[in-house]
């Protein structure tokens, strides 16, 4: 059995318009957590800095991560969004090792 991959993902999103790009990751969450293979997919936010957004992912297998990434819920949301929303992004695919 292939184990699960975890993705972490962090947005520093831009001040003036963190509401909006919240506004609209929330509606994409709604929509990933119906995706095949979706484990779990929370966004969260920094306590200590608001415009810190940080999504924590499972998802049954790469290949169900791989399709989410070029899927019709992200379309939608990039759609919703403007690049320059977000300042900057790291995306991490992890594999557990203990």
């Amino acid at each position: 059995m292939t184990a699960p991959l975890h993705v972490i993902a962090r947005i520093k999103a831009a001040p003036d318009t963190l509401d909006d790009l919240i506004a609209s990751m929330r509606i994409m969450v709604a929509e990933v957590r119906e995706e095949p293979g979706c484990l779990r997919y929370d966004l969260t936010q920094s306590q200590d800095d608001l415009t810190v957004l940080v999504f924590v992912e499972e998802w049954a297998t790469r290949a169900d991560w791989e399709t989410h990434m070029e899927g019709a819920a992200i379309a939608r949301h990039r759609a919703r969004t403007r690049p320059e929303m977000i300042l900057d992004a790291e995306v991490h695919a992890l594999g557990q090792i203990a």
